[in-house]
């Protein structure tokens, strides 16, 4: 049992440690209190920026090709992504070829409208290229107008890799210029070169194919990827074990809540981007880890406060017994 001279020494150092000097406010009193909620909240506000941008980076760089989906949408307007699974693997090649047409049409337009050279051909100022409206147009694909609307010229355009096609197309128009991809250009004499691959086409339209058919799960699982905010948890952590700045044990457990900040924060981004939210999914994986870090302080001050008033009602209860008792 603590007697009061036992308590002495005690009150003493409490007394030292928190008491006013003369030059002292009570703010220095809870400097060191300060200074550690301002270097948690840094480094909160660091994991979520790694931990966001890293959904950012995916983000940026997983969306899908524009001008695929367009290609998509005008030559198989009754293409359902979440049905793909159901396409025979001939009905899946018809549509790919398809829209491979279409998507190099699409491709070499923007290139030329925007000023951009496609192989050999890049068009004068004031000239634009136009798409013939119908997908059966004969003849001719693409239109050149120059500054006044009035045609300068047309061309067919080709996505594929076989001669004979090419040959076909230009034997039934030879009064009309052929533009055509890498693989058959560097075989084949008279016609223009656009410097684009066939293989590069197939390759973009089945990777978007394959994007829209993946499903919630499958964009959530893409975009679920703490492997990069987790190293920099164990990196940092580890650093200040090595300085000296921390004790390992310390470090263990702050690196696991830090972790399990970055999951929620990370899970909430994965799963707003699944639905669909596209750059929404940022500022809602930023909000998730700081209404982590809420609950969990709001746990502990509750935890606390429950553990005091266990020992409180201990005391009263002892102190009870003693008066009775005397």
């Amino acid at each position: 049992m603590t007697t009061t001279r036992d308590a002495y020494p005690i009150i003493q150092r409490l007394n030292r440690r928190y008491s006013l000097g003369k030059e002292d406010s009570i703010l220095d009193c809870f400097r060191g209190v300060y200074e550690k909620h301002i270097k948690h909240r840094r480094e909160q506000l660091v994991d979520l920026i790694v931990s966001a941008g890293n959904l950012g980076f995916l983000i940026h760089q997983d969306q899908p090709n524009a001008l695929v989906l367009k290609a998509i949408q005008l030559t198989n307007p009754n293409f359902e992504p979440e049905s793909l699974a159901t396409y025979s693997h001939d009905e899946f090649e018809r549509m790919r070829n398809s829209a491979k047409g279409k998507y190099f049409e699409l491709l070499v337009a923007d290139k030329l409208n925007k000023g951009e050279t496609v192989g050999d051909l890049v068009l004068p100022d004031g000239f634009r290229a136009e798409l013939a409206e119908s997908l059966a147009q004969p003849g001719w694909d693409l239109k050149i107008l120059d500054p006044h609307g009035k045609v300068a010229d047309y061309l067919q355009l080709k996505a594929t890799d076989s001669l004979s096609y090419v040959k076909q197309a230009m034997d039934r128009y030879p009064d009309i210029q052929i533009l055509t991809t890498d693989e058959v250009a560097d075989r084949f004499n008279g016609v223009l070169d656009s410097d684009i691959s066939n293989k590069s086409i197939e390759d973009t339209i089945s990777e978007t194919f394959s994007e829209q058919s993946e499903g919630i799960l499958g964009d959530f699982l893409d975009a679920f990827n703490p492997i990069v905010p987790l190293c920099w948890i164990v990196a940092s952590e580890g650093y200040r074990v090595y300085v000296g700045n921390r004790r390992a044990d310390e470090a263990a457990t702050i690196g696991f809540d830090r972790a399990t900040r970055t999951v929620v924060s990370g899970s909430t981004g994965a799963i707003s981007y699944a639905i669909g939210l596209g750059l929404l999914s940022l500022p809602l994986s930023f909000a998730a880890g700081i209404a982590y870090d809420r609950m969990r302080n709001l746990s502990f001050i509750y935890d606390s406060f429950q553990k005091q008033r266990e020992y409180l009602n201990r005391l009263r209860s002892y102190q009870s017994t003693r008066l009775l008792t005397r």
